[in-house]
């Protein structure tokens, strides 16, 4: 976008336009902390402000649509600036506002700039309000919508000019393919009885033009229906996909085969309903107009496609009640996907244990299975097809039938016979084309369980909307805290009360399975306490935002995914904008500059899937480096130099004691030299702690326990 001429006011960008809103209207600024990246995509933007406690939605809106409620707004441009709305004092006059100068515009100014999209500023709503009896737990105010109405609502919202086009365009065509009957009716009454030749040709020369005009609109009617079903299902997929990584962990899917297979039926849910919505409102009208039609010129005739759809209706209404195999299929379908996708990642694993061979005859088993489904549902597929077809060629012989009776009764001529036995073909066709639709649409629904359980997961968010505006001071405190992960029957937590005071220096020891890292999960809000009071600044956690919360205490797991990417994008994985000289330091600092220094591309080096070119030192460093990257106050570090060798241990204990300074340090760790950076240490065994106190002293305990 160029700069504006000397008589046109600069105008401003989404995110300061938002935020200016959220300043000047509520005094709620919502990136003082760390903002969005100035390309965030409009889901990012209402996330981030969601956070500090502001509501941000956005819609396809008609500027003239717009009532004095919706103010103050911020509508999108088409060179993707945008502009605040502040009123209307006058049905074709609004109030802009620019660097905080107010102006007027007329609608058509606005209107020739407007993209149609408009976003909404407000205090986020309490949760309590909409559900008196709502615990101050963490609540989600988005309410669950399933797949279908999303889809209905993403065609409504976004592209009902498109439905229309579409719509007008099968009308036309649907006319157009009665010039055929007409045509066959005029040539047996009209041309042949006085051999009118050029008659014949006037109407042989209109009907091919109908037809050339039906051919193209078919074709357009095809794209834009295509257009419609590709961005109806890459946003309800993007949508999806942001539900799923902003759900509860306790509530998302964990098995990325069924969550691919939902994938591919919400693109075809989205080709579908445009093609059922013309069909219900354009071929069924069509249909009776067409039975008009044949009752005007063959009489009785006309109850004959009538008749003919119930049993094409019946064989496909016995696909519905055979349901189940639909879900039968997804469900092997998933299988098969998570078995692929575990076998490709762990194929070093595979080698080492020899396992190809009992996983072949598995995998043989399953596709076996699926495609035993698959054949039943392609053979009713197919089955119904075949009775529509034949029911449609014994409708038109009946049809004929009766015809000739009629015509030796001299209540049809010739030409209405034959116009009379096409239109029957053309009549039932899309019509029964319904009903194979919505049976598809039924199997599709049936078979989007997993995505329909990604829809319904519980959204994480502040339990206090205002909390946001609160600073985060990072005292914790756990008040007989117990908890249980889901499907476990054996608590992972029993009765823990402790608390961390800002600054603090604390050490977690213990066994493998004795809670220290559940312990660390529960403080990043990663799962909720089942019993028992966690407390932030003399606050319950799940008031604070987790997005909040987690950038405030820095997580490092000992287990934490790395994805396929270069090795500078695998530090700065979840920031936007990253300070060159702070990347040098948490790189240095965490050995991470080491081998990128050894590698021909540097940090361009490719790391692979779950960072399997690097060691496990190195992908720990990585995740060192990340983690100190985001300058947290508060870092919580789960096992962090557990796959380190001594030597680079021992640097990076000395290295983050001096970086650490006065922020929190909550450390959990086997290996001794790492207790070095904690002054308190706290013990823990099955679930419990067993002494928490001065490092000397606990350590002492640790050592007498071991003797006895």
């Amino acid at each position: 976008m160029g700069a504006p001429g000397a008589g046109e006011p600069a105008r401003g960008t989404l995110l300061g336009d938002l935020n200016a809103v959220a300043d000047s209207w509520f005094g709620q600024r919502w990136f003082d902390g760390r903002k969005p990246s100035a390309g965030a995509t409009p889901e990012e933007l209402v996330a981030a402000a969601g956070e500090r406690g502001i509501e941000v939605s956005f819609a396809q809106r008609r500027l003239a649509s717009l009532i004095e409620g919706d103010f103050p707004c911020v509508i999108m441009d088409k060179d993707g600036a945008s502009t605040i709305l502040t009123g209307r004092p006058l049905k074709d006059v609004f109030t802009c506002r620019t660097a905080g100068v107010d102006r007027q515009a007329s609608l058509a100014e606005l209107n020739a700039q407007h993209s149609g999209v408009v976003f909404f500023v407000s205090p986020q709503r309490d949760p309590s309000v909409t559900d008196p009896a709502a615990p101050a737990e963490m609540q989600s105010t988005e309410r669950h919508v399933s797949l279908l109405r999303m889809v209905v609502d993403e065609m409504r919202q976004r592209h009902m000019g498109r439905l229309l086009q579409v719509c007008v365009a099968a009308l036309v065509s649907n006319l157009l393919l009665l010039a055929v009957p007409v045509f066959s009716q005029a040539v047996y009454d009209r041309v042949i009885p006085h051999l009118a030749w050029e008659t014949l040709w006037a109407l042989a020369i209109g009907v091919c033009i109908a037809l050339g005009f039906d051919l193209a609109l078919r074709i357009v009617r095809l794209k834009l229906s295509d257009a419609v079903g590709l961005s109806v299902s890459a946003a309800v997929q993007a949508r999806l996909y942001a539900r799923i990584l902003r759900a509860k962990l306790d509530e998302a899917p964990r098995m990325a085969g069924g969550v691919q297979t939902g994938l591919r039926e919400i693109e075809a849910l989205s080709q579908l309903l445009p093609a059922l919505l013309v069909s219900v409102l354009v071929d069924v009208p069509f249909f009776a107009l067409a039975m008009a039609l044949l009752a005007a010129i063959a009489g009785p005739v006309a109850w004959i496609p009538l008749v003919a759809l119930l049993p094409i209706y019946a064989m496909q209404l016995m696909g519905d009640a055979r349901g189940q195999r639909a879900l039968e299929a997804a469900r092997l379908m998933a299988t098969q996907a998570n078995l692929l996708l575990e076998s490709v990642a762990g194929l070093e694993t595979v080698k080492i244990t020899d396992a190809a061979g009992p996983l072949t005859r598995r995998w043989e088993r399953l596709v076996d299975a699926a495609a035993y489904v698959g054949h039943l549902n392609r053979l009713h597929g197919a089955a119904s097809g075949i009775v529509a077809m034949t029911v449609s060629q014994a409708a038109v012989v009946v049809g004929l039938v009766v015809g000739v009776y009629q015509i030796g009764e001299s209540a049809m001529t010739m030409g209405a016979l034959t116009a009379s036995t096409m239109l029957i073909g053309r009549m039932i066709s899309p019509v029964s084309a319904i009903g194979s639709t919505v049976h598809r649409l039924m199997q599709i629904l049936r078979s989007t369980k997993t995505v329909e359980e990604a829809l319904k997961a519980t959204q994480e968010s502040a339990g206090d909307p205002t909390a946001g505006a609160r600073p985060i001071l990072g005292a914790l405190a756990f008040k007989d805290v117990h908890f249980t992960y889901p499907g476990e029957q054996v608590a992972a937590l029993k009765g823990v009360s402790l608390s961390i005071a800002p600054g603090e220096k604390v050490g977690f020891v213990g066994r493998a399975g004795s809670g220290k890292s559940t312990l660390l999960k529960l403080m990043l809000r990663l799962h909720d306490a089942t019993e028992g009071a966690v407390l932030l600044d003399g606050h319950d956690i799940r008031q604070a935002s987790p997005g909040a919360l987690r950038r405030h205490f820095g997580f490092m797991r000992q287990d934490s995914a790395l994805f396929d990417d270069m090795l500078r994008n695998a530090v700065c994985f979840g920031l936007d904008d990253v300070d060159p000289e702070a990347f040098e330091k948490a790189v240095a600092l965490s050995g991470v500059a080491e081998f990128a220094a050894r590698h021909p591309a540097g940090y361009g080096m490719r790391i692979g899937p779950r960072g399997e070119r690097l060691s496990g030192g190195e992908r720990q460093s990585v995740m060192l480096a990340r983690t100190l990257l985001g300058a947290p106050r508060a870092l919580v570090l789960d096992e962090p130099t557990a796959a380190m060798d001594n030597t680079m241990e021992v640097r990076i204990v000395r290295d983050l004691r001096a970086a650490i300074g006065d922020r929190t340090l909550i450390l959990s760790t086997h290996r001794a030299p790492m207790l070095q950076l904690v002054d308190r240490l706290v013990w823990m065994d099955g679930g419990r702690i067993v002494a928490d106190g001065p490092k000397d002293e606990v350590l002492k305990a640790i050592a007498g326990a071991s003797a006895a």
